[in-house]
């Protein structure tokens, strides 16, 4: 149920853990598994350093957020 009644989710903080979680598909706890459960749009407000968001294994991860969910990544101001 909790999937299905918003209509966007906005996941603040996202951290590089939540979100590399939803890139490959796990679920290991509520705020996850409704992640990984909706159809609706989600928005991620990245919160990390920029090193960390420039790290080549963490873009891989955020290249394969799901394609059938549109997944919009707030910019990470320097």
């Amino acid at each position: 149920e909790l999937a299905r009644w918003p209509d966007k989710i906005l996941v603040a903080p996202a951290t590089a853990n939540i979100i590399s979680s939803v890139a490959n598909g796990l679920a290991s706890d509520l705020a996850q598994t409704i992640l990984m459960a909706t159809t609706k749009p989600i928005v991620f407000a990245p919160s990390m350093n920029v090193r960390m968001w420039e790290n080549k294994l963490f873009q891989k991860n955020i290249k394969k957020t799901p394609k059938t969910i549109f997944s919009e990544f707030l910019k990470v101001l320097r």
